[in-house]
């Protein structure tokens, strides 16, 4: 079985408030499973995860676009492959995906242009 994360570890792993965490939980960001005494457990998905919408968040993206942008890209990936194999971030304003040999923004899908 995989190892599952406690609320208070995701807090000091990531140094992201309670509160905050307990938002993007309730927003729908991720699902995390229940323990006997209905403790949160998180996947390592799970974390990485709350850490991808945590930046976006930081970066003035509202949460309603994140959960849109995250669902279209879910949608979009082949059954096996999860979101976090992407690299998920924000560019002036918007929400763009790096995996898979593209760059694009996830709420449109149109392909952007890497000068990088």
């Amino acid at each position: 079985m995989s190892e599952a994360f406690t609320l208070r570890q995701l807090q000091e792993t990531l140094g992201i408030p309670r509160g905050v965490l307990s938002a993007l939980i309730g927003a729908g960001f991720v699902s995390p499973a229940r323990a006997e005494r209905g403790a949160y457990r998180f996947t390592f998905q799970d974390v990485i995860l709350l850490r991808t919408a945590y930046e976006l968040r930081a970066a003035k993206i509202p949460p309603r676009r994140i959960l849109q942008s995250l669902r279209r890209v879910r949608a979009a990936l082949p059954e096996e492959m999860p979101l976090t194999g992407l690299r998920i971030t924000a560019v002036g304003g918007e929400v763009v995906v790096r995996g898979a040999g593209q760059h694009y923004a996830a709420e449109s899908g149109q392909l952007l242009l890497d000068f990088e």
